[in-house]
C-alpha cells in the first residue's frame, strides 16, 4: 500500500498598518506615504485590505476618492467617502490576490486635496512567502 504524505505550515496570517493624520501628513493629489507606516515584505501573499475612519474626513467640496497602494501598484479598488457617509470602515476588496515584489511602504492616494481634517487607518492582510520556502 503507497503511503501519502502530507505536508502542512503553519500558516499566520500577518498584518502591516498605516495611519493618515490630516493634521501630521497633510493632504496632496499624488500619493501619500503616512509618517506613521509599516513595511509590507517582499514576497508578501496580499489577502485583504481594511480601511477604517478613525477621524471622519472632511472634505471643504467634492467627493475624494482613496486608493491603497504598495509602490507603482494599486492594492485594492478606490473607496469613495461619500459611500461611507463619514462612518468609512470597509474591508476593501483586493483587485486580486498579489504577491510583492519589493518590500514597500503602505501608500495613500486621494482623489482631490479638498480633505480638511480627519486620520484613516488601513491595515494589510498577508501571508508572507517565507512560510512557503521549506515545502
Amino acid at each position: 500500500m503507497a503511503r501519502i504524505e502530507v505536508f502542512t505550515v503553519d500558516r499566520q496570517k500577518k498584518y502591516v498598518s498605516a495611519l493618515y493624520d490630516f493634521g501630521a501628513d497633510g493632504v496632496s493629489a499624488s500619493e501619500i506615504i503616512p509618517k506613521t507606516n509599516s513595511v509590507l515584505p517582499k514576497g508578501s501573499v496580499i489577502i485583504d485590505v481594511l480601511v477604517e475612519n478613525v477621524i471622519p474626513v472632511t472634505v471643504s467640496s467634492g467627493t475624494p476618492t482613496l486608493t491603497v497602494k504598495l509602490g507603482s501598484t494599486s492594492i485594492a479598488a478606490a473607496v469613495d467617502f461619500a459611500d461611507y457617509n463619514g462612518n468609512m470602515d470597509c474591508i476593501m476588496p483586493t483587485t486580486t490576490v498579489q504577491k510583492i515584489a519589493n518590500a514597500e511602504n503602505i501608500g495613500l492616494l486621494f482623489s482631490t486635496q479638498t480633505i480638511t481634517k480627519g486620520a484613516v487607518a488601513v491595515t494589510i492582510g498577508y501571508f508572507d512567502s517565507a512560510d512557503y520556502q521549506n515545502l
